[in-house]
């Protein structure tokens, strides 16, 4: 089957990654010649201007903003939509929002959903995490996962289930470098968050040699801030928080690798 009509599910347009790759991939499938529509809960967040012209955006009215228990009642209300949209494949970017799935498959069985992974898809200390991830993902056609370890973890999880390794592309325009420090330069770009793990990347800093600026902002930042002076990090890592692009970080650090 040919996917023609693409639908994107979000919550809506907060600053984090899964967000952006999201509409990044809704521009590439527009380049292709299908037809993408991204339906959202609601335009806040930041990032509803950086949307591709051929992509229609479709907010819920009354919106459905964030809290405990909205992607419940997102599913409900995007179920809805769906007569109207008539979508092949349903796209949902990131572990945030499987909990549509079963709501979005009562709405529509005959529909292709696919489901991005981009974190560990149990949390490890959360009671009973293995048999909700199972029971609202059943509606889940096909998983995306971001890398192969995040994909043997859901062959382990989800044995006999359509599950492919999809590497996040990188939507970065080319920059002309800075002047470089010497030694190894890396860019690490992510939310602040314990599932990003921003704590690994400073115990690698400190078993090399290198410079390393960190863009993006969250929850951990004052306890990362502390982690840098702690262990003797201030002279080489750069805690430069939220930026509209990352290419200004690329061009100023002039990295060898580049980690999101």
């Amino acid at each position: 089957m040919t996917a023609r009509r693409i639908l994107v599910c979000m919550h809506d347009f907060s600053r984090g990654g899964t967000e952006r790759v999201a509409i990044g991939l809704a521009a590439s499938w527009a380049d292709a010649g299908r037809d993408v529509t991204l339906l959202c809960g609601n335009v806040e967040g930041g990032l509803r201007d950086t949307v591709d012209a051929r992509v229609k955006v479709v907010a819920l009215d009354p919106p459905v903003h964030r809290g405990p228990f909205s992607r419940l009642r997102l599913g409900r209300e995007m179920g809805r939509q769906l007569a109207m949209l008539r979508p092949d494949v349903i796209f949902l970017p990131g572990n945030f929002h499987f909990l549509l799935a079963g709501a979005l498959r009562r709405a529509d069985p005959r529909t292709v959903i696919a489901l991005k992974i981009s974190n560990p898809p149990l949390p490890t200390a959360a009671l009973f995490a293995k048999w909700i991830f199972r029971h609202f993902t059943r509606a889940v056609d096909g998983f995306a996962a971001m890398n192969e370890g995040l994909a043997r973890q859901l062959r382990t999880l989800l044995p006999g289930r359509a599950i492919a390794t999809l590497h996040d592309p990188v939507y970065a325009r080319s920059v002309a470098p800075a002047s470089r420090k010497a030694g190894r330069n890396i860019l690490w770009v992510g939310r602040l968050e314990p599932q990003k793990d921003p704590g690994l990347a400073l115990q690698v800093m400190q078993a090399m040699d290198g410079q390393l600026t960190m863009l993006g902002d969250g929850a951990l930042r004052d306890s990362t801030q502390r982690q840098i002076a702690a262990m003797g990090l201030q002279d080489r890592v750069i805690l430069a928080g939220y930026v509209p692009q990352i290419e200004s970080g690329h061009g100023r650090c002039a990295a060898d690798h580049l980690t999101l």
